[in-house]
């Protein structure tokens, strides 16, 4: 699986609690590991392609920790998915939640990233 990178968001207080998580996600490693954000009320996903080569990927949430994953929607219900680089909320709140490459495609390679805000 794929696991998630921390990153720093530049000259942002702590206290703000805002928060971004990085995967890489690739053909060979199409799943993103489950981080658990249950008490962040606002989740943003962005999906960024250095090579797609056909794949679509999805993002996945989920009540239990590390099981039980359904795809999560954007604001006007439309499940949240990318085949090119792209920006959507996601409207759920879940216990947990990971990036996957439902489509691997060939030689993909497709950077994740999840703002989470409380």
């Amino acid at each position: 699986m794929a696991i998630p990178t921390y990153i720093q968001i530049p000259g942002l207080p702590s206290s703000e609690q805002v928060y971004i998580y990085e995967w890489r996600l690739t053909s060979t490693d199409p799943v993103g590991d489950p981080m658990m954000f249950p008490a962040m009320a606002d989740r943003t996903v962005q999906f960024v392609g250095s090579t797609w080569g056909g794949a679509t990927a999805v993002v996945e949430g989920s009540l239990w920790t590390d099981a039980n994953f359904a795809s999560l929607t954007n604001q006007s219900g439309v499940v949240v998915s990318a085949t090119a680089d792209d920006l959507s909320v996601i409207t759920e709140a879940t216990t947990s939640i990971r990036p996957r490459l439902s489509t691997v495609g060939s030689g993909a390679d497709v950077t994740v990233r999840i703002l989470v805000r409380k």
